[in-house]
């Protein structure tokens, strides 16, 4: 199964695991899922990485990190920019709204604790 993993989720499996629920642990350790982070999820990492405190101890090559710990990246394509940008602002942070494009348009549910990505239609696992 392929699943998009939502920013938080990506910070909380390297800071605190017992953040994510018991059942997003077990679809990040499934060796069947593909957790896939959004190339915009290393953009917004890096964006906030010097004003906010937990994530300053973020590992310094984050696209490394998330590969060695079993993340596959998604880059951005313009497709994927035009359907974020057309979606409905039902949420503000512009970076969940490509992410939420990205895994419609694929599919795909996204792994998140934010609630408010399911007024998109979107399928949430946490």
């Amino acid at each position: 199964m392929d699943v998009m993993v939502d920013t938080h989720a990506l910070v909380w499996a390297w800071r605190d695991p017992a953040l994510i629920s018991a059942r997003a642990r077990t679809i990040l350790l499934d060796g069947d899922t593909t957790p896939w982070v959004s190339a915009v999820s290393a953009y917004e990492l890096e964006l906030k990485r010097g004003r906010d405190a937990a994530l300053a101890d973020l590992p310094a090559d984050i696209e490394a990190a998330a590969r060695e710990d079993g993340f596959a990246w998604l880059t951005v394509d313009a497709t994927d920019m035009a359907a974020a940008g057309a979606s409905p602002r039902l949420h503000g942070d512009p970076w969940d709204r490509i992410i939420i494009a990205q895994a419609r348009r694929r599919g795909w549910p996204i792994l998140t604790a934010d609630r408010r990505i399911a007024e998109y239609d979107a399928p949430i696992l946490w």
